[in-house]
């Protein structure tokens, strides 16, 4: 009647395969950044052969890139031996991990833009600065003369302002008319570093021979861009990669939004939009959702007493909590998340109660799949965590809306039975959550798996109906229905212990009766079989569908087209009987090794 979800005698590490995937990111980092090195250095090497760029700051930043070639491969031989001689005991040391290799990544590359990247800006105004603005002529003079005259062609460097703007003044006036000059004129054959403006002509000069071709002439009166090349740190990229190329990380980095900030006491738990249930296992325990809670638990001395935690299971107060977290960083476009707790308070006490460590659940939550199940009728998607703890059924808004009026009725149920130790086998949800990625919404029920660390060769639904309860195709791992379910056991009940049907029996007619009163219908019986052992697991499933009056449209529709024992659309009285009688019919008891000899009476005759 209850999965074994935390029966193991110690915790589990993560898996090897998976701390091997920290080892294949990095190992992607690395290579990633290793070729954006050996770009820059082209790039840097092809301006200093072309003589588009004199500086003292060119070897320099030549010089860092190699020490930073170096620094990235010892990074990488480091955390693979940290990985594999302390592997990550648990999740969240993965995670703490896979956002150690981010941060790491994202410094190399901020690093590896400012040794290597221009800070080129563009400036649009109505005016431009005359004082320092060079004729789109004398570089296209000075391209011609360097080309037929090479060795008279000399440079020098223009540092200040001051320079910059004599220099242009007396070009303007005349004294220059050719950039091909000889020692006496001062050798300001030129581009200068700081300050010029490159006016009435185009803005971009990428290379050798673009400054006598490519020209897009703007007049004085008109707009005029006015560009800045910083020379120092920042070295002029002309006909480099655009700076964005060196902010980039490998996908499989990204997709897990590292650069969101820790929860509380420096957790980390990754969020991956393909996997809804990390969304909810961030929000768990983040600063802001542990710090209301609190504030709901720790007002009494006695918060961790059984008493007070069976009052506050069963409190009718919505204790609802929305969190609300944005990834915005130079990596990628930001991405909005949210994740909105019913009940938080409810559904916190009750996984004490039932003995949940907190921080477990948190961690199941942290990783999911897709769990595909064939057989049902509701077309509810589903999703299994990766360790096989947990259950995540996606539902519709109304039926979301179903749950959480009946609620407070279901947490009192769930109190009284876990306090007065009475069976049931209700599946426990213990969890509830409206979750937001970018634009899209889902609603989540976070529910027991019920095969959870036993062995199941099939599953069954049972509802307690024959009528069109039959599943063709019986292999596959389909979930398989009332008329494969008695087919199985030869068309006679199937034979169980006394004291198993007496628990069994006990808890179908608490479960059903309680349903019963807050009018939910369309519930049923999940049954696993273990064919080796002969052993059965049982529980109650989808108790969410209210009797309303949808429902009772198509109970009194259906009244006119099929014969009474053809509805599968019953009021909760209706459907309590026929899935009592029915679950009844379907299992027998015998005696056991256990059951109790009572002596014969001459009057038993």
């Amino acid at each position: 009647l209850s999965p074994t979800l935390w029966h193991e005698s110690s915790r589990g590490s993560v898996a090897v395969d998976e701390f091997e995937d920290l080892v294949q990111l990095a190992e992607q980092v690395r290579e990633m950044t290793l070729q954006k090195i050996d770009d820059a250095l082209v790039d840097l090497s092809v301006m200093q052969q072309t003589k588009q760029l004199h500086t003292r700051e060119l070897p320099k930043s030549m010089d860092k890139l190699a020490t930073l070639r170096g620094s990235v491969r010892f990074w990488c031989l480091s955390l693979t031996q940290k990985v594999r001689e302390s592997p990550p005991v648990d999740a969240f040391a993965r995670h703490a991990l896979f956002r150690e290799i981010y941060q790491h990544a994202a410094r190399m590359c901020v690093e590896l833009r400012d040794s290597t990247s221009t800070q080129s800006t563009f400036r649009q105004g109505s005016e431009a600065d005359t004082n320092n603005a060079l004729p789109t002529w004398w570089f296209q003079q000075m391209a011609a003369a360097e080309e037929q005259h090479p060795d008279r062609t000399k440079r020098a460097s223009v540092d200040s302002t001051a320079s910059v703007a004599e220099f242009v003044h007396r070009v303007n006036k005349g004294e220059y008319d050719s950039p091909l000059l000889d020692d006496n004129q001062g050798g300001f054959s030129a581009v200068v570093s700081t300050g010029i403006t490159f006016f009435d002509s185009s803005v971009d000069y990428p290379m050798h021979d673009a400054l006598s071709s490519q020209s897009n002439s703007l007049s004085h009166s008109e707009s005029s861009w006015n560009r800045t090349l910083v020379v120092g740190s920042d070295v002029p990229k002309l006909g480099m990669t655009k700076s964005s190329h060196f902010l980039e990380l490998p996908p499989a980095l990204l997709q897990w939004h590292p650069s969101l900030p820790p929860g509380v006491d420096g957790v980390v738990v990754l969020v991956n939009p393909s996997q809804p249930t990390s969304v909810v296992a961030y929000s768990l325990c983040s600063v802001e959702y542990t710090t209301q809670l609190k504030d709901w638990f720790v007002s009494h001395d006695d918060h961790l007493s059984r008493p007070h935690l069976l009052a506050m299971l069963t409190s009718d107060q919505r204790s609802n909590i929305e969190h609300l977290f944005v990834d915005d960083s130079e990596f990628q476009s930001a991405t909005k998340f949210g994740c909105k707790s019913f009940y938080a308070t409810q559904f916190h006490a009750l996984r004490q109660m039932i003995e949940y460590d907190e921080r477990r659940f948190v961690e199941s939550l942290c990783t999911c799949e897709t769990w595909q199940v064939s057989g049902g009728k509701s077309g509810a998607g589903f999703m299994k965590t990766k360790d096989q703890r947990f259950l995540a059924k996606v539902i519709p808004s109304n039926q979301m809306q179903m749950f959480l009026n009946v609620a407070p009725k279901y947490f009192e149920y769930m109190g009284k039975s876990i306090d007065e130790g009475s069976p049931t086998m209700l599946s426990k949800i213990v969890g509830a959550y409206r979750i937001s990625i970018g634009d899209a919404t889902m609603n989540l029920l976070v529910m027991e798996n019920l095969v959870y660390g036993r062995h199941v060769d099939v599953l069954f639904d049972l509802k307690g109906k024959m009528e069109g309860r039959s599943v063709a195709d019986e292999g596959g791992g389909a979930v398989l229905w009332d008329r494969n379910f008695v087919k199985m056991c030869g068309g006679i009940p199937m034979p169980m212990h006394e004291a198993a049907m007496e628990v069994l029996k006990t808890a179908m007619l608490n479960d059903s009766t309680f349903l019963a009163s807050v009018d939910v219908v369309d519930y049923s019986m999940l049954l696993g079989y273990d064919r080796q052992k002969q052993e059965v697991v049982v529980c109650i499933i989808d108790y969410i569908v209210k009797y309303d009056l949808l429902k009772r449209l198509e109970h009194h529709g259906k009244r006119l087209l099929q014969d009474e024992g053809e509805i599968t659309v019953l009021n909760p009285k209706q459907y309590t009987k026929r899935f009592q009688t029915a679950m009844t019919k379907y299992f027998t008891p015998i005696p056991s090794r256990y059951s109790p000899i009572l002596p014969r009476h001459d009057n038993d005759m």
